[in-house]
């Protein structure tokens, strides 16, 4: 991961990723955990529901990240140990364009509730899946990096998912 080797390199001195466990060899500060839920149309027949379970899923058309990413290996476990048969509808690295084919109407995705979902889309709990845990990252070394440490953690702390 791109900021583990940044912070490793000393090239930046904070970062915040999500990791399931804290980085060997780096000062981390858990930040926030962020439950994983499906993302839809407002329109979709799941909308009407408060949550959901996996075996809802059943031939669902999914947005993914490719191959080998976090994300895609733990939504294709739980839904195979869930015994759910699903379609990839399209590979999408990040939040952002993920969500743009779901509001194209391409498939549907399972994303964190760190995502800003923009009008037409709504989001439903998925209990079954693991949170993603955010850290803080790095050890600040001065003034000004202790600063912007203390203000991630305030606006953490002002805008935690619900």
């Amino acid at each position: 991961m791109a900021t583990l080797a940044a912070l490793a390199s000393g090239e930046v001195h904070l970062g915040v990723a999500g990791l399931h466990g804290p980085p060997a060899g780096i000062d981390a500060e858990p930040l926030l955990d962020a439950p994983l839920v499906l993302a839809m149309p407002a329109r979709h027949p799941l909308s009407r529901r408060r949550k959901l379970s996996l075996r809802e899923l059943e031939g669902a058309r999914l947005g993914v990240p490719p191959d080998g990413q976090p994300l895609r290996a733990i939504v294709s476990a739980a839904l195979l140990s869930a015994g759910v048969r699903w379609d990839v509808a399209v590979e999408a690295v990040g939040w952002p364009l993920t969500l743009h084919f779901v509001r194209l109407g391409v498939g549907l995705a399972i994303v964190n509730t760190t995502c800003q979902l923009g009008p037409g889309l709504v989001a439903r709990p998925l209990p079954e899946l693991p949170s993603t845990r955010y850290w803080l990252l790095g050890r600040p070394r001065s003034p000004a990096v202790e600063q912007l440490a203390r203000t991630i953690r305030s606006t953490v702390r002002r805008k935690r998912p619900s």
